[in-house]
């Protein structure tokens, strides 16, 4: 939503004043890393819509949010270790959406990862994750995560 864009252009970039270029820049970012799985080939065969029928048993029930990670100002590189982007991912400074993790459940996560980088080292991150999240996972889908690399940054 507007006001989280916002939030983020304010809070993570340092913005004054957004304008509505860094919020459709952000909106674009986000959106690029999301269809990346669709248009580059990946580590596992992932996408969101088979996420959305295969871990969500009850169709009224999700509410997608998107997080990006990591967010830098245009034209500006950004590396990151495997643990800083999996954390900043689950920060809610990072959702594009006002919402609180504590005042509900989580159903499923998808997390696309880009570059070249060892599985087992997301997969030790994303387990780790869980493991400190349980709480705030739902306890009857057992399997809740996806995730995936695509090799192309």
């Amino acid at each position: 939503d507007n006001e989280a864009l916002f939030n983020v252009a304010h809070n993570v970039l340092k913005q004054k004043a957004p304008q509505y270029a860094e919020l459709n820049w952000l909106t674009a970012m986000a959106m690029n890393g999301l269809s990346s799985s669709f248009r580059f080939r990946c580590a596992l065969n992932h996408d969101l819509h088979q996420m959305y029928l295969n871990l969500v048993p009850f169709n009224r029930l999700p509410f997608l949010l998107c997080a990006q990670a990591p967010i830098c100002a245009p034209g500006t590189a950004c590396r990151w270790t495997v643990q800083e982007l999996t954390d900043q991912a689950w920060s809610s400074r990072n959702f594009f959406a006002n919402i609180k993790i504590e005042d509900g459940k989580i159903l499923c996560s998808s997390q696309l990862y880009h570059g070249n980088m060892a599985t087992s080292e997301y997969d030790d991150e994303t387990a780790k994750n869980q493991a400190k999240m349980s709480d705030d996972f739902v306890s009857w889908i057992p399997c809740s995560t996806q995730h995936a690399i695509i090799g192309v940054p």
